[in-house]
């Protein structure tokens, strides 16, 4: 977003698709990563990816040669401006190289539930969205979103199951708007900002994995629409003023995580035909680190959340038979880092490591049970850090 007054120009999307077989190293087959850990930390030809198997428990990555460094320092080495590089990353952490690009304002948003494309942002008014092909690495569709001093891009996402088209929150005078457009930029429809039960959108909204129907976040609980924008159901969350949803629970449960006037962030699953709201979590202990509870995953009998620390770090916490959630120690992570959690695969959860309140480090898989991690881009396998991390599209539970 440019400052008021300043003149604005659109940055021209400057990716670099990377010729099929020019970057192999250390492999000359095709086998399955699954089936070769060997790979760990090897950088592999983007045409010998095995699409069939990409899906859960792969990565979409974008990294760069500078290391992790806090807000306002400096680590020697590290460059302005530097080219980034978008991986696909196996479970086994073989690393395929898609694309390259040197636009410093543009950040991997997306990636589509067919596992074949991935959004670019670029955030200076107007706001440039793009799909890159990850067969090619190349852009497909690209398009300016009327963004200006005034009106605020927020978010996009690609709809489900398929990613046929965009959801795109704006915001203008501190109200957010949700419209759907189509991968080119053609105005679909534009959803209902308020609803009589639960108050205004809140900016936060989540497609159901057959793409038919949409939970919205808002200020006093959960709306569902159907994908033409008919109300179907409002939940209230007593207390709370305002509401996002994180993810799908369980079949039409949506995991929400809401606040009040004087109470920190707590997770509450929201029963969106059953039009019932039961707390997750319990408010935070008073000396205790938990200052909001943001997310969770369920492993096994166990539930995994992103919670929020002081001054800005983010950690990962276990949540306990009272309800309250107590710090996890993740091998290899800096205690003093932020760890931000991707998604989980096979038992696994993924993660991202990153200097407090700065930028990133390592993407990781952490196994709960065994209470082991396993780098799979980033330090210490290929220096540098990893920028934004994804994993692919959560399921459902």
């Amino acid at each position: 977003m440019t400052v008021l007054g300043a003149t604005m120009r659109i940055r021209p999307i400057a990716i670099m698709a990377v010729v099929a077989g020019s970057l192999l190293a250390g492999c000359g087959s095709t086998t399955s990563a699954q089936q070769r850990p060997a790979h760990r930390g090897v950088q592999l030809s983007a045409s010998s990816i095995p699409w069939d198997q990409v899906g859960s428990g792969w990565l979409l990555a974008t990294w760069n040669r500078n290391k992790g460094t806090a807000p306002g320092s400096h680590v020697a080495g590290n460059v302005a401006n530097p080219v980034n590089s978008i991986f696909l990353v196996d479970p086994a952490g073989g690393r395929y190289l898609i694309a390259r690009y040197t636009n410093e304002n543009e950040s991997l948003a997306g990636w589509s539930g067919d596992a074949r494309r991935a959004l670019l942002v670029d955030d200076v008014s107007p706001t440039r969205i793009s799909s890159i092909d990850l067969k090619t690495g190349l852009v497909s569709d690209s398009f300016a979103l009327s963004t200006s001093n005034t009106v605020f891009f927020e978010s996009v996402a690609y709809t489900r199951p398929g990613g046929l088209a965009l959801l795109v929150t704006t915001q203008t005078n501190n109200a957010q708007l949700l419209q759907r457009y189509s991968l080119t930029g053609t105005l679909q429809h534009t959803y209902p900002a308020s609803f009589s039960e639960v108050g205004a959108f809140g900016g936060s909204v989540l497609s159901s994995p057959d793409g038919l129907q949409l939970a919205l976040g808002a200020r006093g609980g959960i709306a569902l629409l159907d994908n033409d924008g008919t109300l179907v159901s409002q939940v209230r969350v007593p207390g709370a003023t305002y509401c996002e949803v994180k993810r799908w629970w369980a079949t039409n449960v949506v995991l929400a995580s809401c606040g009040g006037a004087s109470s920190t962030q707590r997770l509450f699953k929201v029963s969106l035909t059953g039009g019932t709201a039961s707390a997750l979590t319990a408010p935070p202990r008073v000396t205790g680190p938990d200052e909001g509870d943001e997310n969770a995953w369920a492993i096994g009998s166990s539930v995994y959340l992103q919670d929020a620390g002081g001054c800005g770090v983010q950690y990962l916490a276990q949540l306990q038979p009272d309800h309250l959630t107590t710090p996890v120690a993740v091998p290899g992570v800096v205690r003093a880092d932020s760890v931000f959690v991707l998604g989980t695969a096979n038992g696994q959860l993924a993660l991202q490591a990153t200097v407090a309140c700065g930028s990133g480090e390592s993407a990781l898989w952490f196994n709960p049970s065994k209470n082991t991690s396993t780098v799979v881009l980033g330090p210490p396998l290929n220096g540098g850090g990893v920028q934004v991390a994804l994993a692919y599209p959560d399921p459902i539970g």
